[in-house]
């Protein structure tokens, strides 16, 4: 009976080694999972931080833009309505100075007929 005990002893010893290694085996595969879940969510976590950072970016250099552009838009129209208002009364003037030099020819020759 003693034989008998030991080997059933032996064969319990060897299920439990095999026992220990096949949930080791089980337990390095979740963790394994786990950890490449985390992983890929860490990684997707970083890219959506670079994109807002990117975008938030990106707003301000636009702004800034369309703020520079606005400010030369005005500058330049208030330039051009600077240069209409000059030209205009240098035409009003030159349109003064012939009707002044119209009217004298106008009356030299009514006087002289």
């Amino acid at each position: 009976l003693g034989a008998l005990e030991n080997m059933e002893s032996r064969r319990l010893d060897s299920l439990a080694s095999h026992a220990v290694v096949v949930q080791t085996a089980v337990r390095a595969l979740f963790a394994r999972k786990f950890f490449q879940a985390m992983r890929a969510l860490a990684i997707m976590a970083q890219a959506n931080i670079r994109r807002e950072l990117q975008m938030l970016r990106y707003r301000k250099i636009r702004e800034a833009t369309v703020r520079l552009q606005c400010a030369f838009r005005c500058h330049r129209a208030r330039n051009t309505r600077r240069t209409l208002g000059r030209e205009r009364a240098a035409t009003l003037l030159q349109s003064l100075i012939r009707m002044v030099g119209r009217r004298r020819s106008f009356h030299k020759v009514r006087q002289a007929a």
